[in-house]
Order: structure tokens, then sequence, then C-alpha cells
């Protein structure tokens, strides 16, 4: 026989859960020996799921599935229980549930803060700073990113959406063009149900990030009866929101006044009051974030 029973510990001492089944079951020479295929089965299972992957990558029989050990009267067999790729499935499922509106490609989730976030610039240091001293708090102002475009505004969103997301909270990340547009088609559709309903996620959810600000066509409409509503209601308490926009807070300003009247001028003003409660701006130049 290739291996004895101290060897099998020595060679597999990473694997607890083999080390803990011998050791709680006192697992002798003689039974390991009558056994010794079951548990190079049950290896050579364990061994193809150490990492917590996509269930795609599984190599299993049954993909998601691997051997597990059992023991009863001294009678040794194995159980199937998920493996590792599928145990990573379901976490991403339950994390994507706390997404109630993500308008970002799923292979972004893998992207991650620790990893993927590359400190160039005083900008982005400012940004570090201000987030580490932010997130000690439970009540706190977002950020307001603006700059041209391909600096890393969406990018640095996405990364601390998906940061956010693993701690549990609830989380809406709009598009804002992509949300006017479609909105607009539910209305054609005659489902205005489904924008109500997304209006009260996004007024309620933990944390918002508006993306694109000022990159859609800009109605009054959609700044009155949507944007306003969703930024005020999150005012008191407030509810932290994060918002970018190729356009600094003033030239946000007179994007959004759409004609040179005291009304027009006390609905911007009353608008841009709720985005400066909101948010800190930070600028982002063009030293482009780049993944490490």
């Amino acid at each position: 026989m290739a291996e004895n029973l101290s060897q099998i510990i020595k060679t597999n001492e990473n694997n607890k859960e083999l080390t803990e089944f011998i050791a709680t079951n006192k697992i002798t020479n003689k039974l390991f020996n009558n056994y010794y295929q079951l548990f190079q089965d049950y290896l050579t299972s364990y061994n193809l799921c150490k990492k917590r992957e996509n269930l795609n990558k599984c190599q299993q029989e049954i993909p998601g599935y691997r051997l597990k050990l059992i023991i009863n009267n001294q009678k040794i067999t194995t159980v199937l229980t998920d493996c590792l790729h599928r145990i990573n499935n379901l976490d991403q499922k339950q994390v994507m549930n706390k997404f109630l509106i993500r308008h970002y490609d799923d292979s972004l989730l893998s992207l991650s803060w620790s990893k993927d976030f590359l400190v160039v610039g005083q900008e982005r240091q400012e940004i570090v700073n201000y987030l580490k001293q932010t997130l000690k708090l439970k009540s706190y102002p977002g950020l307001y990113l603006y700059g041209e475009s391909q600096v890393g505004k969406t990018f640095i969103f996405i990364l601390f959406a998906n940061k956010l997301i693993q701690k549990k909270h609830t989380v809406c990340f709009i598009s804002w063009p992509e949300f006017i547009i479609e909105i607009k088609k539910n209305f054609s559709n005659k489902t205005e149900n489904d924008n109500n309903s997304k209006m009260e996620q996004m007024k309620n959810c933990d944390f918002l990030f508006i993306d694109d600000l000022g990159g859609e066509s800009i109605t009054a409409w959609e700044r009155d009866e949507l944007l306003f509503p969703i930024l005020n209601a999150r005012v008191l308490p407030l509810k932290t929101t994060f918002i970018n926009s190729s356009y600094n807070i003033n030239e946000l300003m007179q994007c959004y006044r759409l004609q040179a009247n005291k009304i027009e001028t006390i609905k911007v003003k009353r608008l841009i009051e709720r985005i400066k409660k909101l948010t800190k701006p930070i600028e982002l130049t063009k030293q482009n974030l780049i993944a490490q």
C-alpha cells in the first residue's frame, strides 16, 4: 500500500476536515487500510475544489458537489456535499441580491477595492483618506467625483459598491442616462409601477450610486420629478449617496438650468443644495486609474 495513516495526515496537514475526521473518530491504521481506496477517492475529490472560484471551473464528476467522509458503527462511507465552487456561487447570488439595482456587468463583481484600486495622484489619496474616516461613522455624506471621461470615476464607484455589498449593505448602482431610458420605456409599456418601485429603492437603499449625472438629455420633468425627489428623500435622515459627473457643481447647475427665469433658478438651486448636502466634491484628473 502506497501510504499509511501517518503519511496521509502529514501530506494533507492543511486539510482540517480530514485531520479532524481522523482525530474525532479515532481512525486506526487498520480501519484506514480497510478503507484506503475510499480515502483516496475523497482526497481526489477534495483537492479538485481548493479555491472559491466560479462554478463553471468545477471539475467534479457532479459539478458543484464533492465527496465527504462519514462514519457509522465503524463503517466509513462518503456522501456528497457542496464544493467550494458551489459555495462561492451561492455566496455570489446572496451578494448580488443585495444590489437592488445594478447597471454594470456581472464580470465586474469580482473587482476588489483592496486589489484593484491603485493610488496614483493626490486626488485618489484624498478619496482613500476620506473613506477611511467616514466609514467609521453610521451616517455620512458620500462623494461627488467629477472630471473628464476615462479618469476612473465609474471604476472607483464599482470597486466601492462591491466592497459595500460584501458587507451586506443594500446598494443601488444607477447609470443615470440608462435609468432615464428605462423610466421612459416603462411609461411607454404602461408599467409605471415598476418606475415607482425603482424610485423607492433609490430613496431608501443604504447606499446609492448615481453614475454619469448630466450625461442624459436633460428635461425639466427628469430633473424635478425624478432626480430631485430621490436626492431630497436621502437628505433627512442622511443616506450616503455617491454621484459622478463630467461636470463640476457650477457646470452642473448650468446644465440643469433650462430657462432664464426666477422659478427655474430656484428649482436648480434647490437641486444643487441637495447634492452639496449629500456629497463632498473631488476632482479626478487624467492620471488614469488602472488595475494592479
